[in-house]
């Protein structure tokens, strides 16, 4: 919506009023019309998305059809969530009628309603209102003094290596466990078992391709084909299982009505999430089908195809609850291109916190922060590759494809890259390595549950707490240099590691020469464990033999 510049010539704000905020618009997505100056809006089928607009009302500030054309301009081109993040901030700033106002208030406002309040100024200057100007000029000025790169915060940015190796290792063996309990083709899954394994995907999805949770909410099962069937050509059986990987087709997040713009080019996926989808796929399917057929609703091979194709890859638990009834009411509910049944952004948002809380948090580490307070969401992922993207060199046309966002949008990691650089690759400091592991001395060890790893020579080198964890590792180096950065190996204070120490620097020395880069930076880290690791044996053994326990 594009509106004119506003004065405050009383006239000219009836007529205003009259032209632009009494006429019916329609949201984003084209299906829910509102009309500005009614003090609820619909904008969506759940409770949740009618959102009012009662404190902008009642409101007496000279700025009120500026901050009216602001919501009104959001409501048409933006999110729901975001929209209530306008009304938030707005409402937080008690709708200001001139500078004065907000310097009062500011001073009071929550993190959060400071850092998003600009963008609201922002867009209120790129809609034509002016008189906005010396608020915007302030906030930025205040931004500027007190601004710090958000994206190198140890809570809020990117991800240090360790850390990323921490979230990896978690989600692996998350997933292992996941692999597991879906194995069973024969067995029949609740919705809400379903649901899980679902979230997990889709943070496999958020970290593996770089999409944003408000895309992948967008897909159904005709996104997703075997990577030697196009998307202009329709899957004849309704099989994805056991077909070698797939690709996927991703909806804008950020433009246009419900997938309504398609990425130009499909997303290749690993063979191993591949897989994990498949066996999604199977169940749910599966379990769906037999929903249907609780209410005597069976269906054809060709009606399988069909209806695959209008299910929504993250489906809202409504869709196994539902009574369809019929063939034909079970069609008309679910369309192509329809929102039907699909899971929200922000409902998905909340359970992958839930996932990472009761899956993940367990097992993750930092070492910069309490592991407690290591957070696994979107934007920190994001952060995390295009900083390290950044760091490999990638150009801004490189890192804009990787997360299928504008040049724009990254090209302040390339601009901080040296800054990044110095933040992210800290040397770990040996207490907090040393506090990952535990000391196990030979006597120790028969108390121990776990497995015993042997050398080549058959001397006893540490403690595998669970060792069907070490099933999915794909680890190059092999046995037991790779495993001592890793939370399942307990090295034992008794063994001798400085041999693999020594076997460590030649490794290194050798790849070093062959400019191998990455196989260098793994080994790196590795001797930093071995090093780190002999320390604390060497202060163990010698507290032992002290006595001092």
């Amino acid at each position: 919506m594009t509106l004119k510049r506003i004065t405050h010539d009383h006239e000219t704000k009836i007529d205003h009023e009259d032209s632009q905020f009494s006429r019916v618009h329609y949201s984003k997505d084209k299906d829910f019309s509102f009309i500005p100056k009614e003090r609820v809006w619909c904008l969506g089928v759940n409770k949740t998305d009618q959102i009012d607009f009662g404190d902008l009302h009642d409101s007496t500030s000279e700025l009120k059809l500026e901050y009216l054309g602001i919501v009104t301009n959001c409501a048409e081109t933006r999110s729901i969530h975001t929209l209530k993040s306008y009304r938030g901030v707005l409402n937080a700033i008690k709708y200001p009628s001139n500078l004065n106002e907000l310097r009062t208030i500011y001073p009071q406002l929550a993190m959060g309603t400071k850092q998003n309040v600009l963008s609201v100024f922002s867009k209120g200057l790129e809609l034509g209102y002016y008189n906005l100007q010396p608020i915007y000029d302030w906030l930025k000025k205040v931004r500027k003094k007190t601004e710090k790169h958000s994206f190198l915060d140890p809570e809020k940015g990117a991800y240090s290596d360790d850390e990323n190796n921490s979230i990896s290792y978690s989600l692996r063996i998350t997933t292992d466990k996941f692999i597991q309990k879906f194995k069973n083709k024969n067995e029949l899954h609740t919705p809400t078992s379903l649901n899980k394994l679902g979230v997990l995907i889709s943070l496999h999805l958020i970290r593996g391709i770089l999409r944003r949770p408000t895309q992948i909410v967008k897909m159904k099962w005709s996104d997703i084909r075997p990577i030697n069937i196009d998307f202009n050509n329709d899957i004849i059986i309704p099989e994805l299982t056991d077909v070698g990987g797939l690709h996927l087709r991703m909806f804008l997040g950020k433009r246009g009505d419900f997938r309504g713009y398609a990425e130009k080019r499909s997303i290749t996926l690993t063979p191993e999430l591949s897989n994990l989808i498949g066996l999604y796929y199977y169940h749910y399917l599966k379990s769906f089908i037999e929903h249907l057929k609780l209410q005597k609703i069976v269906l054809t091979k060709a009606e399988i195809v069909d209806i695959k194709n209008r299910l929504p890859f993250l489906f809202d638990l409504k869709l196994f609850s539902t009574n369809f009834k019929s063939k034909r009411s079970l069609f008309s509910s679910l369309g192509y291109n329809s929102k039907s049944f699909h899971k929200s952004a922000p409902n998905l948002n909340n359970l992958l916190q839930d996932f990472v809380s009761i899956h993940l948090s367990p097992l993750l580490r930092s070492d910069r922060l309490e592991a407690s307070k290591l957070k696994v969401n979107n934007n920190r992922i994001r952060h995390t590759s295009f900083t390290n993207g950044s760091r490999k060199g990638l150009s801004p046309a490189q890192l804009a494809a990787l997360g299928g966002v504008t040049e724009k949008a990254v090209r302040h990691y390339v601009d901080l890259t040296n800054e990044a650089r110095v933040e992210i690759n800290k040397a770990l400091e040996n207490n907090q390595i040393l506090n990952s592991f535990g000391r196990i001395s030979i006597a120790e060890l028969h108390k121990s549950t776990g497995y015993i790893e042997v050398n080549e020579y058959d001397e006893e080198i540490s403690v595998i707490s669970n060792p069907n964890d070490c099933n999915s590792c794909k680890s190059i180096l092999g046995k037991p240099l790779a495993c001592y950065p890793c939370p399942n190996f307990k090295p034992l204070a008794n063994a001798n590691h400085q041999q693999y120490l020594e076997k460590a620097e030649r490794k290194l020395l050798l790849n070093s020469k062959q400019n191998d880069a990455i196989t260098t930076k793994r080994l790196r880290k590795i001797i930093c464990y071995i090093k780190a690791t002999i320390l604390a044996c060497q202060e163990f053994n010698s507290r032992d033999l002290k006595g001092d326990k």
